[in-house]
């Protein structure tokens, strides 16, 4: 449990601070900062564009796994429909083995 959180961090790390250090660059060599203003925009500017990073590759994820959960949904439906054959085809071996008995039970339980 440790080790997998640790690589989720890792992970996440690797695909949120390139980013994030990418925008911070463009943002100090585009702005001219020269007060504490101009700095106190950045950060700004560079938070919310972190949390853009982070929401994005988040959907991304999400997509990732829906589309794994829907893929292994549908190859299980394919098995269940396979085992569904199977039994439909023992039920009509089994019926047809013995339809003679099958009679005399309905003929019973009409009397």
């Amino acid at each position: 449990m440790k080790i997998n959180l640790s690589t989720k961090f890792w992970s996440w790390t690797g695909r949120v601070l390139p980013l994030t250090a990418l925008l911070l660059v463009i943002l100090l060599v585009t702005i001219d900062a020269q007060v504490t203003l101009d700095y106190l925009l950045i950060a700004i500017a560079t938070t919310f564009g972190t949390i853009a990073f982070f929401w994005w590759w988040w959907v991304v994820d999400a997509i990732r796994n829906l589309n794994k959960f829907f893929t292994d949904s549908y190859d299980r439906f394919g098995d269940i429909q396979g085992h569904l054959r199977e039994i439909k085809q023992d039920v009509h071996e089994v019926k047809s083995s013995h339809e003679s008995q099958l009679k005399e039970l309905r003929k019973k339980s009409r009397k």
